[in-house]
């Protein structure tokens, strides 16, 4: 198969390895495409940076930010996407399954927030990164290898520095193969009971691991007692417990030890990955998408909100896409569900605001004509009629669309609005 991977370099050497042509684009000195301007059309990128490449699948690694790809809803070639920072992104990361022709989560207490329409979904644990070697040299006692910046991980930064007031403990960031292999035992800690690379890094490198007990589907890959060890989330006396337990019991921490890299070496490394991903890619087909122009649509809005802390330019021009998509979806007739419909209410007014236009205000009586269930877009008229001072017009929206509380529904519309821009976005 010719398949093109974005984002991540995850399987590609193994993909390649078992005769398939991969081209690679993201922000890696090693990719194919190096950085490419964010909303940039996938047929761009195919015509002006691969030409002589007509790839047959297309694979979406999560690089935890929303997709900055134009034009992957309407693609001719199947896609398939990875949600890796599921309990980061599972809000809109369930609209984007709507999108791809099959999605795969890497934490399998979320998929229950992939449910309605039309998604094929599944789960795919992470793996151990790269092949690391068992070292016999032992220069560190408990470690961790991992982001410690204290507002992005408060409780990680807190439960450290109470285990550090009892035990010897090195924590650091960067490359963990340099440290685990040399440790005694690996301490990991999580930001939401992920399931993550640290897991089946650190067994790779053949030493104890000491994890929180959590779900998202430890249990069905490794035994408590036999492949790790295990503490209560933020229970440092319990972290204490198994440490000294390890340290203690040098013959049998080993054995654990050599069972969890066991463990890895025979389910969970890259190539392991790659073939279960070249299975599906093999397999997959294009889909007809009920939803998805809308569920791209939620992309692009937050794309739009958080590329506005970055780059004003981009933004806009993600609000201007997120915008014109709506448009395309209310013309096609997808169906809407009232989150979606409270997140045009948002886009909407945010571009109205953005460009003093009254674009967005138009797209609203558009949609409320199209979709006159949806209570909040009529509430999104009233408040854009009163804004203009057209109160008899307002009023006259209440009353039709609202006939069993019209006088209620005028006063709150503002308020219901206003609560909307504040506080809704995935």
């Amino acid at each position: 198969m010719r398949i093109l991977v974005f984002n991540q370099l995850w399987c590609v050497d193994e993909m390649r390895a078992a005769g398939h042509e991969v081209r690679t684009v993201g922000m890696h000195d090693e990719c194919d495409v190096i950085a490419p301007p964010p909303l940039i059309h996938i047929n761009t990128i195919l015509s002006s940076y691969l030409p002589d490449f007509k790839p047959e699948r297309i694979l979406y690694w999560d690089n935890s930010a929303p997709v900055s790809v134009l034009g992957l809803e309407d693609i001719e070639i199947p896609t398939l996407f990875y949600s890796v920072d599921t309990h980061h992104h599972a809000a809109y990361h369930k609209y984007l399954a709507h999108v791809f022709d099959k999605t795969l989560v890497a934490q399998k207490d979320y998929l229950h927030h992939f449910v309605g329409f039309d998604q094929e979904v599944e789960w795919m644990p992470l793996w151990a990164s790269r092949f690391v070697d068992v070292s016999e040299v032992q220069t560190y006692g408990a470690v961790f290898v991992g982001n410690m910046d204290a507002k992005l991980n408060p409780d990680r930064v807190k439960f450290f520095e109470e285990l550090k007031k009892k035990r010897d403990v090195y924590t650091t960031m960067g490359e963990f193969w340099k440290i685990f292999p040399h440790a005694q035992v690996v301490v990991n800690q999580t930001v939401l009971g992920d399931l993550n690379f640290r897991v089946f890094e650190s067994l790779m490198c053949g030493v104890p691991l000491l994890t929180e007990v959590t779900q998202n589907g430890l249990f069905d890959l490794f035994t408590d007692g036999k492949h790790l060890l295990t503490y209560q989330k933020g229970n440092v006396e319990s972290a204490v417990e198994k440490i000294d337990w390890v340290l203690s019991h040098p013959h049998e921490s080993r054995e654990l030890a050599r069972a969890g890299r066991q463990q890895v070496l025979d389910y969970h490394l890259p190539q392991h990955r790659a073939q279960y991903v070249l299975n599906i890619l093999q397999d997959l087909r294009k889909k007809k998408r009920s939803f998805k122009r809308y569920a791209m649509f939620v992309n692009f809005s937050v794309l739009a909100r958080r590329m506005d802390y970055v780059d004003t330019s981009y933004a806009k021009k993600a609000l201007l896409h997120a915008m014109r998509i709506i448009d395309d979806a209310c013309r096609d007739g997808e169906p809407i569900s009232t989150e979606v419909a409270c997140l045009c209410v948002l886009s909407a007014v945010t571009y109205d605001k953005t460009f003093n236009s009254n674009a967005g205000e138009g797209l609203l009586l558009k949609l409320s004509e199209a979709y006159p269930e949806e209570k909040v877009l009529h509430l999104a008229r009233i408040r854009g009629l009163l804004n203009r001072g057209a109160v008899p017009d307002a009023q006259k929206v209440a009353q039709d669309y609202f006939e069993d509380l019209p006088n209620v529904t005028f006063k709150n519309a503002e308020h219901v609005i206003t609560t909307i821009l504040s506080e809704l976005m995935p």
